[in-house]
C-alpha cells in the first residue's frame, strides 16, 4: 500500500460536512452493531487500523471529490440499510461501505475523478476488490443512485443540525492527522 503523505495545504470546506458525516455514521454503527449478521462481502479480516472519522478525513484530503459526495454517501449508506433490514454496519465492514459509496457518489456526481486504482489505493483495498465492491453495492441499491434535490437538502440540514452544537473546522482537524498508511 502506498502511504499518502501530505504534499499539498489542506483543502478547505465551506462546511464541516465531514464531521456531521463522520458523527452520523458512528451513531449507525453504535446502533448497527447491537444487532446479529452474518459476514458480508464488504466484512475485512480484520477492523481498518483507523476511526471512521480519520478514514473520512483521509478521503476527503486524497480523493479531491466535492463536498455534495459526502452527503451522497451518507444517502446511499442510509438506502443500504433500509433496503436490506439484514445487513448491518460494524467495526469491520464500515471502512469499505464508506469507500464503496463515495467512490460511486464520485462517480455520479463530479465531472472530474480518479480511477478505481487511485481510490482503491486511498481507500486501502486492492482495486479488483473496490471494482467487486461496487458491483455489490449496486445490486443492493438496485441501481438507485438518483436523489431528489429536497432529499438531498434533508440530508445535508439533518447532518448539518445533528453537529450545529459542536463547530469544528475539518481543515484544523485534517492537519492533527498524521499521514498512515491505510489497510482496510
Amino acid at each position: 500500500m502506498t502511504s499518502f503523505k501530505q504534499t499539498t495545504p489542506i483543502r478547505a470546506t465551506e462546511d464541516a460536512v465531514i464531521v456531521h458525516v463522520g458523527r452520523a455514521l458512528n451513531r449507525l454503527l453504535r446502533v448497527s452493531t447491537k444487532k446479529q449478521q452474518a459476514a458480508s462481502v464488504f466484512d475485512s479480516i480484520v477492523p481498518c487500523n483507523i476511526s471512521i472519522f480519520e478514514y473520512l478525513l483521509h478521503l476527503w484530503q486524497y480523493t479531491e471529490c466535492s463536498n455534495e459526495c459526502f452527503v451522497l454517501s451518507a444517502i446511499y449508506i442510509d438506502r443500504l440499510v433500509r433496503k436490506n433490514p439484514i445487513f448491518r454496519l460494524t467495526n469491520k465492514n464500515i471502512h469499505r461501505i464508506v469507500l464503496t459509496s463515495l467512490v460511486l457518489a464520485i462517480k455520479y456526481q463530479d465531472d472530474h475523478y480518479y480511477g478505481n486504482d487511485v481510490f482503491a489505493r486511498i481507500g486501502g483495498i486492492g482495486v479488483n476488490e473496490l471494482r467487486f465492491l461496487e458491483l455489490e453495492f449496486v445490486d443492493l441499491l438496485g441501481c438507485n443512485f438518483f436523489v431528489r434535490p429536497d432529499v438531498y437538502e434533508e440530508y445535508r440540514r439533518e447532518l448539518a443540525q445533528a453537529t450545529e452544537k459542536n463547530p469544528v473546522s475539518v481543515a484544523k482537524l485534517a492537519a492533527t492527522v498524521q499521514p498512515v498508511q491505510v489497510a482496510c
